[in-house]
């Protein structure tokens, strides 16, 4: 078996003795490199089968590593390692052609699951075949397609994610993948998305990405190209191709789609097309969450852009992530008949618990028994910067005597020069962390007391699942998704809210002084909280795919908020 050469760099001495002996341990042949420059001298010498960089260091960069590997093997395969703090810096190092990265400390099975990941990557680059059929929908005139068509029994899921905005369709998404690669042990999924942060998530068991270029949305709706120097319509056409390619070739069992019925600015018309004529016996899904607008915006949408005539002439179910209680999404809607015999709504996602307990994270935030812990996210951050500046203006409100402690998770999507007012602001108060991203919210959403947040589908699902205490300043432009479902849930009994055109800093301490001080751990709503998606989801794919029912039990998810 070929022994693989790692080039491992990083300037904290600890950090390479430690991460190099893990290395070692399985056998892999590893060279250290104590400093960017040591590594760019090592390189000139010698070929690594993959080369593993801390992204901050002194001089010599991550970076500037990376430039040095791809200056002299384009195919080179690089892994960066970064803290907390440095994930836009990551960003740009997969855009210069990273092949992953890892947020430090990592556990030793996380790096040794990614570092085998890169080494697979690279044997099946080696092996590849470049494609250069320009593909057609009609198959007469292209062999390639009459071969790739035809039927397969192997059971293949296609989950294409909406990916034009924050991070809240790949989070539900993927929470979906996870549960079904859980639940069947032959099953293979292929994800396809455009979000600049698919390498940043746990990847379940067999599944694996096309990463599509990205797109950005602005708050008018418009869409452009996000990191390209091309017209957006040369983009679309390329994604458009990319989409077809793998669903020609993966012949999934079932397609789920996320969303938009035709996918972002229609790509999926295509693709849809092929699977009607060539593809018949896939399964399409639409799966759309709870909420999607006010209704007068969303008929008014669907009817210009016939997506109403899609659902009915192209797919065989609709899985809507709520329940009926909260916002009846078929009569609000207006959904046809034919549409919504289609509908079945699936409750929402619970969410599991963290991986560390309750105790874990407030021992290592040092938090002491008396201590209460408030923790802030406006989600992917990309607009919650309102949110964080009225939160850290409303501490100047806090007592002396006040016991309590703010963690602040900023998300990955907050703009640069925001990020940085927000660490100057909160400078002064010496009781406030501030993390830019983590892969353990929900172990840091159990040890809070108190939750402020934006309301995003997610969030919400995840505060409910651990039933938390919370306030919600949800977003209302340039969709008035997150006020609605703020709005109805908050009638409900589930949580407080504030709509964000009255929030203050007064208004919202005061909110905060009080959940702080009830006696009561958690609230007593009036509607028991149907939690069940993931479950449902399961038994329905199983329907599709396997032709027989799943059995929905306890163990695999039943819950409910009461």
């Amino acid at each position: 078996m070929k022994k693989y050469s790692i080039l491992l760099v990083d300037d904290e001495e600890i950090i390479l003795k430690t991460l190099g002996l893990d290395l070692k341990e399985q056998d892999y042949e590893v060279t250290l490199a104590g400093s960017g420059e040591e590594a760019v001298e090592k390189l000139k010498g010698t070929d690594y089968d993959l080369i593993i960089t801390d992204l901050m260091m002194d001089g010599v960069d991550g970076i500037q590593v990376l430039k040095e590997a791809k200056k002299k093997d384009f195919d080179a395969i690089v892994l960066i390692l970064t803290a907390h703090g440095s994930f836009p810096s990551a960003i740009d190092a997969l855009r210069l052609g990273a092949s992953d990265f890892i947020p430090k400390p990592c556990s030793k099975k996380e790096l040794l699951m990614r570092v085998s990941r890169c080494l697979e990557n690279r044997e099946l680059r080696k092996k590849a075949i470049p494609f250069d059929n320009v593909l057609s929908i009609d198959k007469s005139k292209n062999p390639f397609l009459q071969q790739v068509g035809q039927n397969t029994s192997a059971r293949q899921l296609l989950v294409y994610s909406h990916d034009t905005f924050g991070l809240g369709n790949i989070r539900r998404m993927l929470s979906i993948c996870q549960h079904l690669s859980n639940s069947f042990p032959d099953i293979s999924i292929l994800f396809i998305s455009g979000s600049p942060m698919i390498h940043s998530f746990r990847i379940p068991d067999r599944l694996d990405y096309i990463k599509l270029p990205c797109l950005r949305r602005d708050e008018h709706e418009c869409l452009s190209v996000k990191y390209l120097k091309t017209e957006i319509n040369e983009i679309m056409r390329l994604r458009s191709d990319l989409i077809l390619a793998a669903i020609a070739n993966f012949k999934p069992s079932v397609l789920l789609v996320d969303k938009k019925p035709y996918g972002v600015k229609d790509e999926l018309r295509g693709a849809l097309r092929y699977l009607k004529t060539y593809l018949p016996d896939t399964k399409v899904v639409l799966v759309l969450r709870d909420i999607l607008d006010s209704p007068e915006v969303t008929t008014k949408l669907w009817e210009k852009n016939r997506y109403y005539e899609a659902v009915q002439s192209l797919y065989d179910l609709v899985f809507l992530l709520g329940q009926p209680e909260v916002f009846n999404a078929s009569e609000e809607y207006r959904f046809p008949a034919s549409v919504s015999e289609k509908v079945r709504f699936c409750g929402y996602t619970r969410r599991e618990a963290g991986r560390k307990s309750r105790d874990m994270i407030r021992k290592e935030l040092q938090l002491h028994n008396e201590e209460k812990l408030i923790l802030v996210t406006p989600g992917g951050g990309e607009d919650g910067y309102h949110l964080l500046e009225t939160y850290i203006s409303a501490l100047e409100c806090m007592p002396a005597d006040f016991h309590a402690r703010s963690l602040i998770i900023s998300g990955p999507g907050m703009p640069q020069p925001q990020r940085k007012q927000l660490y100057q602001a909160s400078a002064k108060y010496p009781h406030v962390m501030i993390f830019e991203f983590t892969d353990e919210f929900m172990s840091y959403l159990d040890a809070a007391d108190v939750v402020i947040s934006m309301g995003g589908y997610n969030t919400i699902c995840e505060i409910l699942s651990l039933r938390k205490r919370a306030i919600v300043v949800p977003r209302v432009r340039p969709v008035e998704e997150q006020w609605i479902r703020a709005e109805r849930m908050a009638r409900l009994g589930l949580f407080k809210t504030i709509h964000p055109d009255r929030l203050t800093p007064q208004g919202l301490f005061r909110i905060l002084e009080d959940e702080l001080n009830s006696e009561n751990d958690k609230y007593a709503p009036f509607l028991k909280l149907d939690l069940n998606a993931l479950p449902r989801i399961t038994q329905y794919v199983s329907e599709l795919m396997y032709g027989q029912d799943f059995v929905f039990t306890k163990q695999q998810g039943t819950a409910m908020v009461d």
